[in-house]
């Protein structure tokens, strides 16, 4: 859940202590102006880990990552189902 907002961007909590950045280029397909703009503070978000540097202990989110491995398992889904029924 965001924790904090920026212009660049949210700090999303995964644990009391560990926060990650959503960064605003990742949030949405569409263009998002600033981040507390789609997401409130507190608001339950899922998103995909798409780095993570432990040196710099620093995490980085995308809700637009996890959207197109999805939208792509569905379209290789629906690809197995038209060619099974081709086969037959």
């Amino acid at each position: 859940m965001p924790s904090r907002m920026t212009d660049f961007g949210a700090f999303v909590e995964l644990e009391p202590g560990v926060d990650a950045l959503l960064h605003v280029s990742q949030i949405s397909k569409e263009h998002v102006e600033k981040p507390s703009d789609v997401l409130s503070i507190g608001e339950e978000v899922t998103a995909q880990v798409v780095d993570f540097n432990l040196e710099e202990k620093k995490i980085s989110l995308s809700i637009k990552a996890l959207h197109a491995a999805e939208e792509a398992a569905d379209e290789k889904a629906e690809t197995s189902e038209t060619t099974e029924t081709t086969k037959e």
